[in-house]
């Protein structure tokens, strides 16, 4: 009987360590220009793109893991998640103020007055599957891709530059435990800067797969013309160590069924 015991509590036992699974935060995709317009420089004219922050050059993908949310309550739980990329549009000016301090400016940031918003422009995975985006501190998606259907919520952009909305702490409402940084609006007038950098936002899916999602930046204000799209690959898979503890109980259930079954013959 104690033989029994520890191998029945022991499946359950390891079963709770899957819920403590803590989905990884991932880096930083910039939003800038590129030289296209056939005059030295950068300046107004030219595309946007999506750009490395050092050097300028224009970047073209990525690939992330989506992970289960388990979190009772959470208003994700049952979803694949991930919080990256963490879209930033780049300072012109070196006036953009973040919270505590003014935010350097980079030679590859888009043109005073500019004003910069991503687009879904397409999406490629399992039939029938939802991919969402989730704005910071929404409880609800902001705008879902319905496999096979095309958007079936929202308008499917979201801004790169700060508009002046005041984001709540991505802590409160996915129990990470992680605040971002305060953002401070530039608002939308011409002369301002089109810096932007929001955390808390994030995507989901619904089903297990590989999703890959076309981002294209725009600038509202039409100084700059739009970017090549940015592909991001979404890999809705558990992770490693969840599906090493799954097999870990599969084999200890096996083990515990052929000893009950010893025991009974």
């Amino acid at each position: 009987m104690k033989t029994l015991a520890r191998f029945t509590l022991l499946p359950g036992a390891l079963a709770a360590l899957l819920l403590a699974a803590n989905p990884a935060r991932a880096g930083h995709v910039y939003g800038g220009i590129i030289d296209t317009n056939g005059t030295p420089g950068l300046q107004a004219g030219d595309a946007l793109s999506f750009v490395s922050n050092t050097t300028g050059v224009a970047v073209t993908s990525l690939s992330l893991n989506a992970t289960l949310i388990t979190t009772v309550g959470n208003a994700q739980q049952g979803l694949f998640r991930s919080s990256g990329p963490t879209f930033t549009a780049l300072s012109k000016t070196g006036f953009a103020w973040e919270g505590s301090a003014y935010i350097a400016a980079n030679p590859y940031a888009a043109t005073a007055g500019s004003f910069l918003q991503v687009e879904i422009a397409g999406i490629t995975g399992p039939s029938g599957a939802k991919f969402s985006f989730w704005d910071s501190g929404a409880l609800t998606p902001t705008a879902t891709y319905t496999l096979g259907t095309g958007l079936t919520l929202g308008t499917g952009r979201f801004d790169l530059t700060s508009d002046g909305t005041s984001y709540p702490a991505e802590a409160v409402f996915f129990g990470d435990g992680v605040t971002p940084n305060p953002t401070t609006p530039n608002g939308r007038t011409p002369s301002n800067d089109p810096y932007g950098h929001i955390h808390g936002r994030s995507f989901t899916m619904d089903q297990v797969g590989t999703y890959t999602v076309s981002y294209v930046l725009k600038d509202i204000n039409g100084i700059h013309p739009d970017s090549a799209a940015f592909t991001v690959t979404y890999n809705a898979v558990p992770e490693p160590g969840t599906v090493a503890l799954l097999a870990l109980v599969g084999l200890i259930g096996f083990i515990f069924l052929r000893r009950r079954r010893a025991a009974q013959s």
